[in-house]
C-alpha cells in the first residue's frame, strides 16, 4: 500500500508538536520495522480537538519506546483520499500499524479514543497490542505501566464537556441577512465529495436508506430549481447503482459525481482553501463546515412544506448518524434528537423545533465552559440576540416564537414564494396568523395601545418593511456568494446563473 498525503498544508493541530509524526508516506508504514500508532482526524471536528493535546501527551509519553513505537496523526480534511482508501468514516480513530499487525488497514484502537484519558492509560492500550519481547526493556518493564495496564476502570472523556463544532451558531452580523450561498452550497458539496463516499454495501440497509432519503430532500428542499434538478439526477443515478445490489465505494462514488451536469472541476482542488463566508473561523480549522452544515439543516427545513416537514428532521438525524464525520458529535446530536422526538406537523412547527434544539446545544456548550470558545472568537450564542431581533423577546424574557419565526424565514429562505411556509399559505394568512398569535404573548397593555393608536400607519410600515424585506433578500441571494478559493468537481448553481 503505497499511498501518500495530496495537500501540502498540514492541518494546525499538531503544529509544533515535535513527538507527533505527521505521516505523509503509508509504504513507510506498512513496511517499515517499527510500529505506529496513528490518530485520523478532521481539525473541525470538536473532539479531535479536544483529543489534541492528550494525543501529544502520549507521543511525549512513548519516547522511551523509540526508535520501535511511533505516535502519527493524519490529516483527512488535507488528505481525503488516504482516509477513505483505509475506511476512516469517523474522527478521531487510531489505528496501529507495523510489522506484527496482520490486518491490511491497521488494527482499531477504539479505547484509546473513548475509553480513557490520560497518556499512561491510553499508551497502555497502546502497548498492549504489541507482542511480548517487542518493546526495549526500558519500557517493557516499566512497574509504572505494567500496573496501569492492569488496574482496569478508565475515566471516560466527559460527554457533557466535549466541544461540538457541529453545535455552533453563525456570529450575529452575519444572520442578519439571508445566509450567504457559500455556506450551504460548500455544505453540500463538501458532504458530497468527503462525507458520502464511505462503504455502502448491500448488507448496510440504514445506511442505503439514508444516503437516499438525503439525496431526495435535497433535491426537493434544497434552494433553487437547478440546484434541485442536479440533486435529483444523483439521486436517480445512486438509487440505479444501489439497486444492482452491489457495494458502492470511492471510485465508483467519484464516477456518480462525474455524471452531474457540467460544469465540473477537476479534482484536485485543496478543501483546506474553502473561504467561507458567515461560518468563516478565526483559524484554517475553526468552524466551516459543521457550522455551513447548521446552516443547511435551517435552510432545508424552511424549504420544506406541512407535509414533508417532519421527514425532513427525521432525515437530517439519519445523515448525521450515518454520514458526519465527528464521531463524538454525532452522538451528541442523535441522543439530543431521539430524547424527545419532534411531534411536528408544519413546516413552522419542524423550523421552531430545530431553532431551540440548537440553542439548547448551544446552552449545552456555554455551561460546560470549554476554553474553546475563546479560540475561536465565538460564544455559544443564544439565537436571535437582541442586536439582530429586538423584538424576539419580550420584557420578561421570554421568546416571542412569531417574531422569531419570521426571522428565520428572513435568514433560511432563499427562494421566495417557493419557501416551504409560503408553499402552504399566503403571504395575508401568514401574518393574520402571526398577528393572532401575537396576542397570546406578553405584550404589555400600554404597548397594546399604542398598536391600537397606529392603526393604518403601522400596517403600512409593515407592509413596506415586508417589500423591502423582499427586495433585500433577492439582491442578496442574486448575487453570486460562492468559496473565493473552492473549486468542486460538483458546482450548484446560483439564482445569479439562472438568467444566464
Amino acid at each position: 500500500m503505497a499511498l501518500s498525503l495530496l495537500g501540502a498544508s498540514l492541518a494546525s493541530l499538531y503544529d509544533g508538536a515535535a513527538h507527533v509524526e505527521l505521516v505523509r508516506d503509508f509504504s513507510s508504514v506498512s513496511m517499515g520495522r517499527r510500529h505506529i500508532a496513528i490518530e485520523f482526524f478532521a481539525g473541525w471536528c470538536g473532539h479531535c480537538q479536544a483529543f489534541a493535546p492528550l494525543w501529544r501527551s502520549v507521543a511525549t509519553a512513548a519516547c522511551a519506546a523509540r526508535p520501535r513505537l511511533a505516535i502519527g496523526a493524519v490529516d483527512c480534511v488535507a488528505d481525503f483520499l488516504t482516509c477513505q482508501e483505509l475506511g476512516i468514516d469517523s474522527f478521531p480513530t487510531i489505528r496501529l500499524f507495523g510489522p506484527t499487525v496482520t490486518e491490511a488497514h491497521g488494527r482499531p484502537l477504539r479505547q484509546c479514543v473513548h475509553g480513557c484519558r490520560s497518556a499512561p492509560l491510553v499508551l497502555a492500550d497502546i502497548l498492549s497490542q504489541l507482542p511480548p519481547g517487542w518493546l526495549e526493556p526500558r519500557l517493557a518493564d516499566a512497574k509504572s505501566l505494567e500496573a496501569i495496564s492492569t488496574a482496569g476502570g478508565c475515566e471516560r472523556l466527559p460527554s457533557g464537556g466535549t466541544p461540538v463544532k457541529l453545535e455552533q451558531l453563525p456570529p450575529p452580523e452575519a444572520l442578519q441577512r439571508p445566509v450567504p450561498f457559500a455556506d450551504i452550497t460548500s455544505a453540500v458539496v463538501y458532504g458530497l465529495e468527503r462525507e458520502l463516499p464511505v462503504d455502502i454495501g448491500p448488507e448496510r440497509a440504514e445506511r442505503r436508506a439514508a444516503l437516499l432519503a438525503w439525496l431526495q430532500l435535497l433535491s426537493s428542499s434544497f434552494p433553487l430549481p437547478e440546484n434541485r434538478a442536479a440533486m435529483a439526477r444523483l439521486h436517480r443515478l445512486v438509487r440505479a447503482a444501489l439497486a444492482e445490489n452491489s457495494p458502492v465505494g470511492l471510485r465508483q462514488w467519484a464516477s456518480l459525481l462525474e455524471e452531474l451536469p457540467r460544469p465540473i472541476f477537476p479534482a484536485g482542488g485543496a478543501v483546506g482553501a474553502i473561504a467561507w463566508a458567515a461560518c468563516r473561523g478565526v483559524s484554517e480549522e475553526a468552524r466551516g463546515y459543521p457550522c455551513a452544515l447548521w446552516l443547511l439543516f435551517h435552510s432545508l427545513v424552511a424549504h420544506s412544506s406541512d407535509a414533508t416537514a417532519a421527514a425532513t428532521l427525521r432525515t437530517i438525524r439519519a445523515y448525521v448518524d450515518h454520514f458526519f464525520g465527528c464521531e463524538a458529535c454525532r452522538r451528541h446530536f442523535v441522543a439530543m434528537f431521539d430524547a424527545k422526538p419532534p411531534d411536528v406537523r408544519t413546516a413552522d412547527a419542524a423550523a421552531l423545533w430545530l431553532w431551540r434544539a440548537h440553542n439548547a446545544v448551544n446552552l449545552r456548550l456555554n455551561r460546560s465552559g470549554e476554553a474553546t470558545v475563546l479560540r475561536y472568537g465565538l460564544p455559544k450564542v443564544q439565537w436571535p440576540p437582541a442586536d439582530v431581533c429586538p423584538g424576539c423577546k419580550s420584557p420578561s424574557g421570554r421568546w416571542r416564537e412569531v417574531a422569531v419565526l419570521r426571522l428565520l424565514r428572513a435568514v433560511y429562505c432563499h427562494d421566495g414564494a417557493e419557501c416551504g411556509v409560503a408553499r402552504n399559505r399566503t403571504a395575508d394568512e401568514a401574518w393574520r396568523a402571526a398577528d393572532s398569535a401575537a396576542a397570546d404573548t406578553d405584550w404589555s397593555p400600554s404597548m397594546a395601545l399604542a398598536i391600537a393608536a397606529c392603526g393604518a400607519a403601522v400596517l403600512l410600515s409593515c407592509l413596506g418593511g415586508v417589500a423591502a424585506l423582499r427586495q433585500h433578500r433577492q439582491a442578496m441571494t442574486a448575487r453570486v456568494l460562492r468559496p473565493v478559493n473552492y473549486v468542486p468537481r460538483v458546482r450548484l448553481l446560483s439564482s445569479a446563473e439562472e438568467s444566464e
